[in-house]
């Protein structure tokens, strides 16, 4: 397969891309692709290779890699990437290899790179900053949290003795090293059980969102996150029972809702 425009799939229950054996997946200069699925793209002895000049997102969720092939997997310099695992057990990883292969994995990024530990991806603070130009190339054999990575070689000292692509549940490079703004907006997080006593929220949320609480479409507070990705919001005492919808708003994207049912 082959991008020269402007891809978006979603993989509902599934990947959202699968490459045929033996293929070969392209994404030109110039092409932006927005990929989420259970996980972004399978292949088996498939290269994927994102040009210089184009833009790639992706997204996965199981507890495996977001992007999994057996072949050569390679973002060129000026290739501007975001690989993300959203794994809710924390066990998926951003690269994997396909049943009884290896992956070979060329990173590139004249920006450095920026990565979050599983489990941690929906955090704004990445855990590893890598701020020197990266040229890497590693391979991989396994997936999620199991896999093995061997013969990792880089001009970043610091990415050859640090990197290990088992840890890593999000990553970032190119011009999102310096513009991180969501694609998709995920919903923010409740922290704790609400009682019909209580009368404010808490959670996480992305920095700088407005998080809304709302019960039967009627607005009941809101508030903003704050630098350390965490939100306090006043709200009336709802009685036992009651469901609240809370989401998150930024620039122009809104979460979907996540539910409260008052104890």
């Amino acid at each position: 397969m082959t991008n020269e425009g402007a891809l978006e799939v979603h993989g509902f229950g599934g990947s959202a891309i699968s490459v045929d054996n033996n293929s070969s997946a392209y994404f030109a200069s110039g092409s932006t692709s927005k990929i989420s699925g259970s996980t972004g793209i399978v292949g088996k002895n498939t290269d994927i290779t994102v040009k210089n000049g184009a833009t790639f997102e992706a997204i996965g969720t199981r507890a495996q890699g977001t992007i999994m092939s057996n072949g050569k997997i390679i973002f060129e310099e000026g290739a501007n990437f975001k690989i993300v695992n959203n794994n809710s057990q924390k066990l998926g990883t951003i690269f994997g290899s396909n049943i009884g292969g290896k992956a070979t994995i060329q990173l590139n990024s004249k920006e450095g790179v920026k990565t979050w530990v599983r489990g941690r991806a929906l955090l704004q603070t990445p855990d590893q900053i890598y701020a020197e130009p990266v040229e890497a190339e590693f391979s991989l054999t396994g997936i999620g949290s199991t896999a093995v990575q061997e013969m990792i070689s880089s001009s970043n000292e610091d990415f050859s003795a640090g990197f290990m692509a088992n840890l890593v549940g999000k990553i970032i490079g190119g011009s999102f090293v310096n513009d991180d703004t969501p694609w998709l907006l995920l919903p923010p997080t409740i922290q704790s059980e609400v009682t019909s006593v209580d009368d404010k929220l808490q959670g996480t949320g992305f920095k700088g969102a407005t998080v809304i609480a709302k019960v039967n479409n009627v607005e009941i507070g809101r508030t903003t996150v704050d630098e350390d990705e965490q939100w306090v919001m006043d709200i009336p005492a709802q009685l036992t029972g009651t469901i609240i919808e809370v989401h998150q708003e930024y620039n122009d994207k809104v979460s979907l809702n996540i539910t409260v049912n008052v104890k």
